[in-house]
């Protein structure tokens, strides 16, 4: 895939699990500092879609076309991680296209710990393993609180 960067992805030092953030697009700039708070922390950050231009010019979604590479380069940072943050919406909000459900249905697929910040969108978010937070902050304590017992182990 040709990749066009608005900007560099940062790198971690990588002593902490890989984590992909998911959420929609328009919230990029917000979820680049969620994705700058993990990587000041040691975590490797897989969300490619962040740092580059991953938009999709016109809004067409043909499967020859620069839709298909985005969904395969998201598809790819989701199985290169161990946990994935998703952040959701509030039903009366802007919803997006919904790329975020089908990056967590990967996670989920893969036996991933699942991470959502804000409400429950559906029934999978439901499932008994999957952790909600009404806010990031809390979010990220339970991901480090797991790390530091994975570290001591």
């Amino acid at each position: 895939m040709e990749e066009t960067k608005a900007e560099s992805q940062p790198t971690s030092s990588g002593l902490g699990p890989a984590v992909y953030i998911a959420g929609r697009y328009a919230r990029r700039e917000e979820l680049r500092e969620v994705a700058q708070e993990l990587l000041d922390r040691g975590f490797e950050v897989t969300s490619r879609w962040l740092f580059q231009d991953a938009s999709i010019p016109g809004g067409h979604l043909t499967p020859e076309g620069r839709a298909a590479e985005i969904a395969q380069m998201d598809f790819e940072d989701v199985r290169r991680a161990e946990v994935c943050i998703a952040f959701t919406e509030p039903s009366k909000g802007p919803q997006g296209r919904g790329g975020r459900h089908a990056e967590l249905g990967i996670a989920l697929a893969l036996g991933q710990r699942v991470l959502l910040v804000g409400p429950r969108e559906h029934v999978f978010h439901c499932l008994e393993h999957v952790e909600q937070y009404d806010e990031w902050l809390h979010a990220r304590r339970a991901l480090e609180a797991r790390m530091q017992v994975l570290s001591a182990a």
